[in-house]
């Protein structure tokens, strides 16, 4: 690490009471946690999008419950907003996601510069 880094992470760890070394290690650990817990969160949304399609497809199919209803777009309008929306989330997070299990360190870096600022 280079020594403003270096004082950076100084900085933190005198305000939270704890080494360095210890800091760095934590750190290091909540990367792999935080990082698998989101991409664990992002198959589930994902998941809940594929149900939900299924869901409505089969309400809205030919002799379905909302075969003859405006309710079928209605639902379908819900589904594809709600996809949408799934969509843009994991997209724009997935690469911190990956990079932050890929390379704890680059993760733990970002996160002590956003806590210093």
């Amino acid at each position: 690490m280079n020594e403003q880094l270096i004082g950076l992470v100084d900085k933190l760890a005198v305000k939270l009471g704890v080494a360095v070394e210890i800091l760095w290690a934590a750190l290091i650990k909540q990367a792999y946690v935080s990082n698998i817990v989101n991409l664990v969160a992002f198959f589930i949304l994902a998941a809940i999008s594929i149900w939900g399609f299924k869901f409505v497809s089969n309400k809205t199919k030919d002799g379905g419950e909302w075969d003859n209803l405006d309710s079928g777009g209605i639902a379908w309008l819900f589904w594809g907003a709600y996809t949408i929306v799934i969509a843009l989330i994991i997209c724009l997070n997935l690469s911190g996601t990956v990079s932050g299990i890929i390379n704890p360190e680059y993760w733990a870096l970002k996160e002590i510069l956003g806590a210093v600022k």
